[in-house]
């Protein structure tokens, strides 16, 4: 059995510290989300062991939580690339799984308006529609993200990149068959379809 012995509210009231000792009299205090804390009815007094493996549990969750939201002030993350790096950092995945859902549920995680701002600034550094798409898969964006960005890129007018592209390391499409043979496959490698690429030729 374990005793409770009190709780504090955490970041304006983001979280509860229980606070208690095990039946071994060893001291405990575990930051508990608050929606987890409300549902689970945890009071004061002795209570089963069992309460220890949920409150350890949900304290696992809230320091993912706060780990992910870090992670977010240095740049844009789908929920899947965020859980990858919690987990590479030592969480747990269902911590992970928590920590990226909860930011997805309080805006923090926009993978919608995300994946658009990553297509913009791909096409800016002269990359094509599949190596945009490649790369977003990558990063474990959702199906429904990749739907719009998708959607994005088919209106996106690729021929203005390729020939921009081509300007910044060509000047003009090489005459030399061999050398314009190696611009076409550069070209290839930055993701350009043959309609775009046969838009310069």
């Amino acid at each position: 059995m374990i005793t409770v012995t009190g709780f504090a509210s955490v970041n304006s009231g983001e979280a509860v510290r229980v606070s208690g000792k095990t039946g071994d009299g060893e001291k405990f205090g575990f930051l508990v989300p608050s929606e987890i804390f409300h549902e689970s009815g945890i009071s004061a007094g002795v209570l089963p062991d069992e309460v220890l493996d949920l409150l350890s549990d949900s304290d696992k969750k809230y320091r993912a939580f706060c780990a992910g939201r870090r992670l977010l002030e240095y740049g844009s993350n789908s929920a899947g690339l965020l859980e990858f790096k919690l987990i590479k950092k030592g969480h747990e995945k269902s911590a992970a799984s928590y920590a990226a859902a909860k930011l997805c549920s309080l805006g923090l995680i926009n993978e919608k308006s995300d994946v658009i701002f990553e297509c913009d600034s791909l096409i800016r550094r002269g990359y094509g529609r599949m190596r945009i798409m490649s790369r977003l898969r990558a990063e474990s964006y959702s199906e429904e993200a990749l739907k719009e960005a998708s959607s994005y890129l088919r209106n996106t007018d690729f021929s203005e990149v390729v020939s921009k592209v081509v300007k910044k390391k060509w000047g003009t499409i090489p005459s030399d068959p061999a050398a314009r043979r190696k611009a076409v496959a550069a070209l290839y490698r930055l993701g350009f379809t043959s309609d775009d690429i046969r838009s310069v030729l």
